[in-house]
């Protein structure tokens, strides 16, 4: 168990929290991590320029493979075995939590792990949760790692 830990990343805080207990697990069990950036549809740009979606795929895998290049260095100097990868989803069929069983099963992963934003009502039914998701569609081990939040409810 936790020799092949597949985790999500997607730039967020929580997801960066997903990696490093993803990397500690890979230490703690002389494992390998394959830390995978799911790039789907792309979300509306706030401004009102107009882009073709292409162009937004475009420029979500750039700063996937920014990212990704970053966190191999990283892994690289603490000697965790890593690798980093994208998956770009089909439009036709955008769901991460089925992308990331998909890439766990070809990759043999025994574990996967997925950070939380701990949406709650409307957000979470209209939005999802890939961590729920994920956790349900797979047969094999998925760890959620939430960050922590103030109880007051500051940030």
């Amino acid at each position: 168990m936790h020799q092949r830990i597949l985790a999500a990343f997607d730039g967020t805080h929580e997801s960066h929290l997903a990696v490093e207990e993803a990397a500690a697990l890979a230490r703690a069990f002389d494992g390998r991590v394959r830390v995978v950036w799911a790039i789907g549809s792309p979300a509306m740009p706030e401004s009102r320029e107009i882009y073709s979606v292409d162009t937004l795929r475009e420029e979500a895998h750039r700063t996937a493979s920014a990212s990704l290049v970053e966190l191999q260095r990283l892994f690289d100097a603490d000697g965790t075995a890593a690798e980093t990868g994208i998956l770009m989803l089909d439009a036709t069929d955008d769901d991460i939590g089925h992308a990331l069983e998909h890439e766990a099963e070809r990759w043999q992963a025994d574990t996967i792990v997925v950070g939380s934003h701990g949406k709650h009502g409307l957000a979470r039914l209209l939005l999802g949760s890939v961590a729920e998701r994920t956790a349900r569609l797979s047969h094999r081990t998925v760890i959620v790692v939430r960050a922590q939040h103030p109880a007051n409810g500051a940030d």
